[in-house]
């Protein structure tokens, strides 16, 4: 692992992670398989746009500016309150991108068309203070930079403004120096005391990149498929997404609260079941060990209390192992009871234990409600403290 730490904000778990346990979004493989990942993270902010995306791809690439997360939101606020609300509606709240590194967009009437069509360019230029000294000399305090300008493209402005100087573009700098910290940027011109700052202000707008273009292509996987998206509707396709996540959620915490009332209606009548054939599964000869607790296997007195027994029963007979489940609900009499309930799950060789009891207890919710529901119907209740439970 190149990190071998890292510690989360709180807005991230309050936003990016929250729910992740009440199955609001579906879970894969990871790249070995060997733990499952969610495929999307249920994200309460449309974070395409508060953080921005960068990337190509075959044939197609996307650039969209980072946003300010406060405006955002109120953003999508407002969509909901209208979902007729026009691109131009929209940036009453949303004014325009918000870069880390600051600067200034020049081109702003071009905000309008560039969120309608998820296309176009900005204009974005740095932010120059003029810091009088004694002695009637003068500082360009470069406060703000061009998103573009990060990383190294800092050393080559540099650089440029070198070059500058060496080719007797300007006289007007005496020296440069970059006093950047993690406080901000901070890169500062020492001038002449006669220097023409307006001028010379013009000059580094025109031959550096204090002043230079970010191209805007919004474009994103929208249902499966790359669109380019304007402002509106990647805030409509967001907040169907929350509409999912929070669907599933309380479907979720719905299907909890109803097993619950089951299992309290199970005590209060004291109805109580056997679990018969939980599951068996094949995966090698070192794993079908009666000793090592790995594999449930049928006892041959279970066999006769269902149907379809008679083909377990020789296949067990002949040791052989059957790949397959089925888990039932009888009566407390196993050889002469009725089946209340029975269903069916579907085991792999490549099912870990893990996997196996969660399936078990899948099953049994399935079947534990039906069986619930029929003793109710015919009130039965004549079975009770009778019963014995056999995982």
């Amino acid at each position: 692992m190149r990190y071998t730490e890292a510690r989360l904000e709180k807005l991230t778990q309050d936003v990016f992670l929250e729910d992740l346990d009440k199955n609001v979004v579906d879970f894969m493989p990871n790249f070995d398989e060997t733990e499952k990942e969610p495929v999307v993270l249920p994200v309460r902010i449309p974070n395409l746009l508060v953080n921005g995306a960068d990337g190509i791809a075959v044939g197609m690439a996307t650039s969209i500016p980072p946003h300010n997360l406060g405006e955002v939101v109120d953003a999508v606020k407002a969509y909901m309150k209208n979902n007729d609300i026009s691109v131009k509606g929209l940036m009453r709240y949303l004014k325009g991108p918000d870069f880390p590194t600051g600067g200034l967009v020049v081109n702003k009437d071009d905000l309008l068309k560039i969120y309608e069509t998820g296309t176009g360019k900005l204009r974005v230029r740095g932010k120059v203070e003029t810091v009088k000294l004694k002695g009637g000399r003068q500082q360009l305090v470069i406060t703000e930079i061009p998103y573009t300008m990060i990383g190294a493209n800092i050393g080559k402005f540099l650089n440029d403004i070198a070059s500058l100087v060496e080719n007797k573009k300007t006289t007007d700098i005496v020296d440069i120096s970059n006093q950047s910290s993690k406080e901000g940027i901070r890169i500062v011109l020492d001038l002449k005391r006669d220097a023409d700052v307006e001028n010379l202000t013009n000059m580094l707008y025109k031959k550096t990149k204090l002043e230079d273009t970010f191209g805007v292509n919004m474009l994103a996987v929208a249902d499966g498929r790359p669109e380019t998206l304007s402002l509106k509707q990647i805030i409509e396709h967001h907040v169907n997404f929350i509409f999912d996540i929070n669907n599933r959620k309380y479907t979720t915490l719905l299907n909890k609260e109803q097993e619950k009332k089951e299992m309290e209606l199970l005590a209060k009548h004291k109805v109580n079941f056997i679990v018969l054939a939980r599951y068996m599964q094949v995966i090698s000869e070192r794993m079908v060990d009666p000793d090592s607790n790995l594999i449930i296997n049928l006892h041959h007195s279970f066999l006769p209390a269902f149907v379809g027994a008679k083909p377990y029963h020789a296949a067990f007979e002949r040791g052989v192992k059957i790949i397959g489940a089925t888990s039932h609900y009888v009566t407390t009499e196993l050889d002469a009871g009725p089946i209340i309930e029975q269903d069916v799950v579907r085991i792999t060789h490549k099912d870990s234990i893990e996997d196996l009891v969660n399936k078990g207890k899948d099953l049994e919710k399935i079947v534990l409600s039906r069986a619930v529901q029929k003793h109710i119907e015919r009130k039965v209740l004549a079975y009770k403290n009778k019963t014995v439970i056999f995982n």
